[in-house]
């Protein structure tokens, strides 16, 4: 039976039986790819290669991998403290504003004291014409913020339509042409007050139910 020749850390080893090849391999003194050579062979070839194989080499089992360790579990992340229970609110707040709290503050913003000035440089002629014919003499309010006169106008109007229809529409066209003129007027940076009218005809008809109505023009 042919020899091996081992080579290993530059220097040959051997020659070597199978059998003493079989055991050097098994303490591990050995590798399957260590370059070997025995008769017959033309170069230097691994101890795995099939040649010294076939001549009886026993390669080492291989260990078996490890098995891949199981993944470690995120830590658990700590619940947040609970919020802190918001103090109840007062009893005035759930009852809410009252309506006598909501008209004064709607009457504060739109300045429906009588004593109050309105000073309104941006008020718009045309819009205050075309919301009070066309929404119920609201350009007075919204356009010229004189909330006083506005509810005036409109019981003035609404005798006159109780009383005759012709009435009413007449002191709907004085109404626009009072609103247009009372936006001029704001526009240019004149104060008015609440009750003051721009019209004098209109004034004439309303100050039989508004008291507090005046007329610089009158």
């Amino acid at each position: 039976m042919s020899k091996i020749h081992v080579t290993k850390a530059g220097a040959n080893h051997g020659p070597f039986t199978v059998e003493e090849i079989n055991a050097k391999l098994k303490d591990g003194e050995f590798e399957p790819t260590d370059k070997s050579w025995m008769d017959g062979m033309e170069g230097w070839l691994p101890l795995s290669d099939k040649a010294f194989i076939d001549a009886g080499v026993v390669l080492p089992a291989a260990e078996p991998a490890p098995p891949p360790a199981e993944p470690t579990p995120p830590p658990a992340e700590a619940a947040p403290p609970p919020a802190e229970a918001a103090p109840p609110p007062a009893e005035a707040a759930k009852k809410g504003p009252s309506l006598a709290d909501k008209a004064k503050a709607a009457a504060a913003q739109a300045g429906s004291s009588d004593t109050d000035k309105i000073s309104k440089p941006d008020a718009n002629p045309v819009l205050a014409a075309i919301l009070t014919w066309f929404a119920f003499g609201l350009g007075h309010m919204f356009v010229n913020g004189q909330t006083n006169k506005w509810i005036w106008i409109m019981v003035t109007s609404m005798v006159g339509m109780i009383l005759c229809c012709i009435p009413g529409m007449v002191i709907g066209i004085l109404s626009i042409i009072d609103a247009y003129q009372t936006a001029v007027r704001l526009k240019s940076g004149e104060t008015i007050g609440q009750n003051e009218y721009s019209f004098p005809l209109l004034y004439k008809v309303c100050k039989f139910l508004d008291k507090k109505a005046t007329c610089k023009n009158a």
